[in-house]
């Protein structure tokens, strides 16, 4: 009987993050300017932002569209899909991503190069990535 209980609340309390994590995702009218601009305020919070994709690096991507023209990195999570049209550099398409905003500290392993080119500044680590008709 205990063991029943257990997993029930282990059940609901898995299912309660889940849907936290879904729901507690702040949409940015501004998209990569707005975290450029002020990335303490985001950095930690999952966002949604949409834009142009501006650079291709070896596994991550650039945003534009910022006032200072600073891009935005957007290193895709594991098992994140990246649409076809991206890997292969094809075109610059508009895309709208989900995920989690960080800063480049050096605790992460940023792919290739990224690690010192982007260091000190914020990149989302993008747990979903479509393109847009936009």
């Amino acid at each position: 009987m205990r063991i029943a209980v257990v997993i029930g609340l282990v059940v609901v309390v898995g299912v309660g993050l889940v849907v936290y994590e879904f729901a507690h995702t702040e949409d940015l009218a501004d998209g990569a300017e707005a975290i450029v601009d002020e990335p303490d305020r985001f950095v930690g919070e999952r966002v949604t932002i949409s834009g142009e994709v501006e650079k291709f690096y070896p596994d991550a991507f650039t945003l534009g569209e910022t006032t200072w023209g600073d891009e935005l990195l957007i290193v895709p999570a594991d098992r994140t899909r990246v649409p076809r049209v991206i890997t292969l550099r094809a075109a610059q398409p508009r895309v709208e991503i989900t995920g989690t905003v960080r800063r480049n500290d050096g605790a992460d392993a940023l792919p290739g190069t990224l690690a010192e080119a982007f260091q000190g500044k914020p990149y989302v680590r993008a747990s979903r990535i479509e393109l847009t008709d936009e």
